[in-house]
């Protein structure tokens, strides 16, 4: 089986069920302790973006029938936070009780109206994070808030294309690129739509094989 790479579709039923046998067989393996993510809702988020990136790894743990990875919804004061088509969804936790000791990293989720949607202390928190040594990343516009904080100097990173020309202009020492998704060092970001799947799959890749991540795209969406 060649590697897996975003986009490619081919081989699909061969490779969802193939890798369904193969993981069954080591199900009565030791587990590893799962890999921890943070989601940081900012208000007016895009919802497409978080589901898909929370989907990739529910996906994961679905198809490996292990607990390979668990994630946190988190938001500013512990209150629901509003998506932008409506939606809200209530944090598990509030930032002062978030353990970063462990923490894979934390994703910034963005969406609309981005650059009124933050204030200093949401600021304050991501240095914090980023002080404590956990990667930071984001979805959709997530990338503003990263780099109105200093976090993406001298850092690959991409965004909403509808933001892309604003955020060059605004952040020059950013190395913003139109790429779906952006990945350097212990920074990671992506622009809109599903695009944070196809990151987040790159991780799965990374951290638990590449047969995987490709069962993990392949998996009908009502599973």
């Amino acid at each position: 089986m060649r590697p897996y790479s975003i986009g490619d579709n081919s081989l699909l039923v061969v490779v969802f069920f193939t890798v369904l046998f193969e993981l069954d067989k080591e199900t009565n393996m030791p587990e590893k302790k799962p890999i921890r993510y943070a989601f940081l809702q900012i208000p007016n988020y895009s919802m497409v973006t978080f589901s898909s990136a929370v989907a990739s790894l529910r996906g994961a743990n679905y198809i490996s029938k292990q607990e390979l990875y668990e994630w946190e919804i988190v938001s500013m004061d512990g209150t629901p936070v509003t998506a932008s088509v409506g939606f809200e969804v209530t944090p598990t936790i509030h930032i002062n009780d978030l353990n970063l000791n462990g923490l894979e990293a934390l994703i910034v989720c963005g969406g609309t109206y981005i650059d009124r949607a933050y204030d200093k202390g949401t600021l304050a928190f991501l240095r914090k994070v980023a002080n404590a040594k956990v990667a930071i990343g984001s979805t959709c516009t997530g990338s503003y808030l990263l780099a109105s904080a200093g976090l993406l100097d001298g850092y690959k990173s991409t965004i909403h294309w509808e933001n892309l020309a604003s955020m060059r202009e605004e952040f020059p020492n950013v190395l913003m690129s139109s790429n779906l998704f952006a990945i350097d060092r212990d920074r990671f970001t992506c622009s809109g739509g599903n695009s944070s799947l196809d990151m987040m799959l790159q991780f799965v890749s990374s951290h638990h094989g590449p047969e995987l991540a490709a069962a993990v795209s392949e998996m009908p969406s009502w599973l």
